[in-house]
């Protein structure tokens, strides 16, 4: 098969949201060709990456035989009217190069976060005569009006409900990333049968030359490695490491390592309040994220408590995590909770720095082939349930079946 895939925020290697590569990497090992259509301005790190010359629209890059096509984007530093210019400027310039672009595709995915690119993938899929298959790494709009950005019957949410319909209606198959999304499909009136789950994945091969585990000794090092933004509640973070420093755990550190959009205002107030047990560094591409989280003694995966999270739990930093043979203390609450089900760390109810920095001092005070036997399990889960290999066969067996069934009856 040709696939191409419509993915405002796809990442190459030297990334760090590297899914679509590492997917469309494990396609072209089976024999696939696939082209990824990308901005060149990054979300992650708020900076033109791509494309030297302003007098270029986009450029193509291939690597590891995975061919990325960047579309130049519109710059912002915030969620304010330039970002809805960059995300409507991806999704003409995507349809316009893509109309110029050969050989054509057998199947289209499009990425529905935006729906701008989500859409310009099906309007390709349509003037292509090709099928078209949607992935939903968000919820969008119920993310939004979950987390309080958005009102329910505001003109955005209805607009973006319009799009959800539209995509979920003419799509072949809907990819989840959320694995329980059968009531919130069902109950936008939308065909359950389309659905399928396949949540971020993990290369093994990227952790073959992982040190093994060891005990580093005082002081415990809880390493949280990610993005800084809104939902992954932080400030909790800073809240249980000043409990811990006024309980005397000294023999307890936290690392945060990422960047985002609340990055300067964590900064400033871990500052502010004087936490010597806390160390904020720049973020690093996810090819160094192994050997971060190698320096660690436990991981740490926080998130804000939101009804969206009935429906799963999508975050690639899990992953990782899982796949390092490191303990997890997780602090949040969803119907899928990898550490918990896997038996591989510690897991207490979401925005409670109490509870966290309790959980932390406990897992400090584990004996060391206990958070050992953590780690093993979490590995094993991880390539139970992410390995990539085994994903791309599912991701392969998903456009297969929409080319057979394409042009019958949803």
């Amino acid at each position: 098969m040709n696939v191409w895939i419509f993915n405002h925020y796809a990442e190459s290697p030297d990334g760090s949201a590297t899914r679509t590569f590492e997917l469309c990497r494990a396609l072209v090992r089976k024999g696939h060709e696939t082209t990824v259509f990308a901005s060149s301005f990054s979300h992650y790190r708020l900076r033109e990456e791509h494309i030297d010359s302003l007098l270029r629209l986009s450029r193509t890059e291939v690597r590891d035989d995975v061919r990325f096509i960047w579309l130049r984007g519109y710059p912002y530093a915030s969620n304010d009217w330039r970002r809805i210019v960059n995300m409507m400027g991806y999704g003409v310039l995507a349809l316009a190069r893509a109309l110029t672009t050969l050989p054509r595709p057998d199947v289209v995915i499009g990425c529905s976060v935006h729906p701008c690119a989500a859409l310009a993938g099906l309007t390709l899929a349509r003037l292509t005569a090709a099928p078209f298959v949607v992935e939903v790494p968000d919820l969008w709009p119920q993310v939004l009006i979950d987390f309080g950005r958005m009102t329910p019957g505001s003109v955005q949410a209805r607009a973006l409900r319009m799009a959800e319909t539209v995509l979920f209606t003419a799509a072949e198959r809907v990819i989840m990333l959320w694995r329980n999304t059968q009531d919130y499909v069902s109950g936008r009136g939308l065909d359950v049968g389309k659905i399928v789950w396949i949540p971020h994945v993990i290369d093994p091969a990227r952790y073959e030359n992982l040190p093994e585990y060891v005990d580093h000794g005082p002081p415990f090092t809880a390493l949280y490695l990610g993005s800084f933004v809104q939902s992954m509640a932080l400030d909790v973070i800073l809240d249980a490491a000043r409990i811990l420093a006024g309980n005397r755990r000294d023999d307890v550190r936290i690392v945060l390592i990422g960047h985002g959009s609340d990055r300067d205002r964590l900064v400033a107030r871990a500052r502010s309040l004087g936490l010597r047990n806390v160390e904020i560094r720049d973020p690093i591409p996810k090819s160094r994220a192994p050997e971060a989280m190698a320096a660690a003694d436990c991981l740490i995966c926080s998130f804000k408590n939101s009804p969206v999270y009935q429906y799963g739990l999508s975050m690639s930093k899990l992953c990782d995590y899982l796949m390092s043979g490191r303990p997890i203390v997780t602090s949040g609450e969803s119907t899928y909770d990898p550490v918990l089900e896997a038996h591989a760390g510690i897991s207490v109810k979401g925005e409670d720095p109490e509870a966290l920095a309790a959980a932390l001092a406990s897992m400090a005070d584990l004996r060391f082939d206990t958070r050992c036997a953590m780690g093993r399990r979490g590995i094993a889960w991880a390539r139970e349930h992410h390995d990539v290999n085994a994903l791309a066969d599912r991701l392969e067996n998903v456009l297969l079946a929409s080319l057979d069934g394409h042009g019958a009856p949803s």
